[in-house]
Order: structure tokens, then sequence, then C-alpha cells
């Protein structure tokens, strides 16, 4: 698995970030979703049902991003304190009698 630790992403020009792409795949999907539970109700159903999806869908877009950014974020500290990222780990170690204080 690769990641891209760089604070500076770049986008070919037109292709939105995926924080949009996630927000209006899930808006897009709870319009659809309140549309068909509204008609239940009739034409007016269909379109409360459409809005109200909608924006409940764009809700839970916005938190899977922010969710997501958590936990890079958590994923890259991780990284950083065992040394990942700007450390040593795979550098060969000293001696385990250098590693010991000795009594």
């Amino acid at each position: 698995m690769t990641t891209n630790h760089s604070p500076n992403k770049t986008h070919a020009a037109g292709v939105p970030e995926s924080n949009a792409i996630v927000a209006i795949a899930t808006g897009a999907l709870g319009a659809v979703a309140g549309a068909f539970t509204g008609a239940i109700a009739g034409p007016i159903g269909v379109v409360a049902g459409a809005i109200l999806g909608a924006v409940a869908g764009a809700a839970t877009g916005k938190r899977l991003v922010q969710k997501q950014k958590e936990e890079e974020r958590a994923d890259e500290l991780l990284d950083e304190e065992i040394g990942v990222i700007g450390g040593d780990l795979g550098a060969p170690q000293p001696p385990a009698s250098a590693r010991v204080d000795a009594p």
C-alpha cells in the first residue's frame, strides 16, 4: 500500500478532489433514495424526499471525508513515532551490549 504524505496533492485540470466526488456521490445517492421513499406520498413526496435525501447524503459524505482525514493524520503521527517517516526504521541497530546498560 502506498500513501502520499505530501500536503500538495495535485490533480489533473478539471478533475475534482476526492472530497468533492464523495459529497456529490453521497448527495446523489441520498436524493435517489429519498425520491423513491417519498414516492409513497406522491409527486410532492418525491420532491421532498429527494431534497431531504440529498441533504442527508451530503452530510454523510462530509463526515466520511472528515473521518478519513482524521485516520490519515493518526496514521502519519504513528508512522513518525515508530520511524517510518523521518526515522530510522530498517537502519542497522547497534549490538545488544551497546543498547542495554550493563549492571
